[in-house]
């Protein structure tokens, strides 16, 4: 291995190889470490890691006037947004959006969206509990990908949510994958494209494609705090994050026409 010194005996001065290499970051706590071992200011750590903790943020069937302006908005706090060309266009219509923010820009740019219109201050409250994710380092609940084969008929998904599921202790539950035709779904997935065909009006006969990454609106009001520990009905290290997620699930029975 190269140790990035080399001596020059003829000039009697020893030359300093700089070394460069990609690090392997995966989170804040990462990034953190990483400052760290700079040897950088304690009282600079912390900013730092937020400003290195890169991410990138999928917001679809947002209405295109909200994508106009958070695309704005976030190249006006040093972040970037790609947007469907439509939205460039001025056309009306709904899309979807990549953001690519650090945590440090994302906090400044919630605070510039809550005062939008266009659904933007609920977009604003997503972001919030991703950065609180984010800078938490806690991995996040996620249900098991859907793997789809093409479109269904909405009377089939009907027909899975009536019939599959598994149970514990005998009371009924979500199961992990449901199963229409060739293509496996998550609970999450398949109740969002049922809210979709509902808001459509579509007929049992009729196909639809299957919504796969979206987020359900009344999961807003969940609170995210998860350190349940402590209280006097519970284990002093209960970590709650799963029943958080999987209360964020149940509100698809609030207003599931509300996406």
């Amino acid at each position: 291995m190269d140790s990035g010194f080399r001596r020059n005996d003829t000039a009697g001065i020893i030359e300093v190889k700089v070394l460069v290499r990609k690090a392997a970051v995966n989170n804040i706590e990462d990034v953190l470490k990483l400052v760290k071992n700079t040897g950088c200011d304690k009282r600079a750590c912390s900013l730092l890691s937020k400003k290195g903790g890169f991410h990138h943020i999928v917001i679809e069937k947002i209405d295109n006037r909200a994508a106009n302006i958070l695309k704005q908005e976030a190249i006006s706090c040093g972040a970037d947004a790609a947007v469907n060309e439509k939205v460039s266009r001025f056309e009306k219509g709904f899309s979807n959006a990549v953001l690519f923010v650090t945590i440090k820009q994302a906090e400044i740019l919630k605070s510039k969206l809550c005062l939008q219109p266009f659904g933007l201050k609920e977009l604003s409250l997503r972001l919030d509990g991703i950065l609180k994710d984010a800078i938490s380092g806690k991995k996040v609940f996620r249900y098991k990908k859907s793997e789809i084969d093409g479109k269904v008929k909405v009377g089939e998904l009907i027909n899975a949510v009536r019939e599959q599921y598994s149970r514990v202790f005998g009371y009924k539950q979500f199961p992990d994958l449901y199963k229409s035709g060739e293509n496996l779904i998550n609970p999450l997935d398949m109740f969002l494209t049922l809210s979709s065909a509902i808001t459509r009006d579509l007929n049992c006969g009729d196909e639809i494609e299957i919504i796969q990454g979206g987020e359900l609106a009344p999961a807003a009001l969940v609170r995210n705090r998860t350190d349940w520990g402590g209280d006097w009905i519970f284990p002093e290290k209960l970590d709650a994050t799963n029943l958080v997620n999987i209360a964020k699930l149940q509100t698809w029975t609030i207003r599931p026409f509300d996406l």
